[in-house]
């Protein structure tokens, strides 16, 4: 049993759909991503008029906060596979879709639906992990960034080796030096990983810069 409920949750995880165990990732991501959200938005650093990417936005509870901080000027793309998740970040973000400054994307990581430099800030929450070929999907991101752009991935480390360490995430590449690797060989600058503290919580964040 442990085995076929793994592989259903960890299908889950990567692509949320509307079923009983989807309902119990959605609300587990909106109860354990929103500081990892918070953190991913307030280390992008985003500016009023900035165009910005959220790639695999779940719930949308980073949206909504970065679209607080976007002015009338400021666009905010969001590209999920998950059909579920674009319903329920949908209503999140009606107000944003309304008025055009929010626009959500059914795709994926390796194949963005946006045009070439257009992205002046990309972040990402608990989402490499589940993409399926790191090296197209740090291309492809690459190409919708404009020069001087940079993305942000934020994560917790002690809560990813506790996954592996009960099974759910034993063949999962989500050690950060994959991801970073795949990043300087699509040509990404500034690589680099930081910890940061909140209270009691510890988690991590990884850059990248477009020259």
């Amino acid at each position: 049993m442990i085995g076929p409920f793994r592989t259903r949750l960890l299908r889950q995880l990567g692509l949320p759909s509307w079923s009983p165990l989807g309902w119990v990732v959605k609300h587990f991501l909106q109860q354990h991503n929103i500081l990892l959200e918070q953190a991913a938005v307030h280390l992008a650093v985003l500016e009023p008029d900035h165009q910005v990417l959220e790639l695999g936005f779940g719930p949308g509870l980073g949206l909504k906060d970065a679209l607080a901080k976007l002015g009338p000027h400021g666009r905010l793309y969001g590209v999920d596979p998950s059909e579920y998740m674009h319903s329920v970040a949908s209503r999140r973000l009606a107000s944003g879709i309304q008025t055009g400054q929010v626009k959500l994307l059914r795709g994926t990581a390796e194949s963005l639906p946006l045009p070439d430099g257009i992205i002046d800030r990309v972040f990402h929450c608990n989402s490499y992990y589940y993409w399926t070929d790191l090296d197209k999907a740090c291309k492809e991101i690459k190409r919708v960034m404009k020069p001087g752009a940079f993305m942000v991935t934020t994560m917790s480390l002690s809560t990813l080796q506790k996954l592996e360490e009960d099974g759910i995430f034993k063949e999962i590449k989500w050690q950060p030096h994959f991801f970073m690797d795949t990043l300087q060989r699509a040509n990404f600058t500034d690589v680099n990983m930081k910890n940061f503290q909140q209270g009691s919580i510890e988690y991590q964040a990884i850059f990248a810069a477009v020259n």
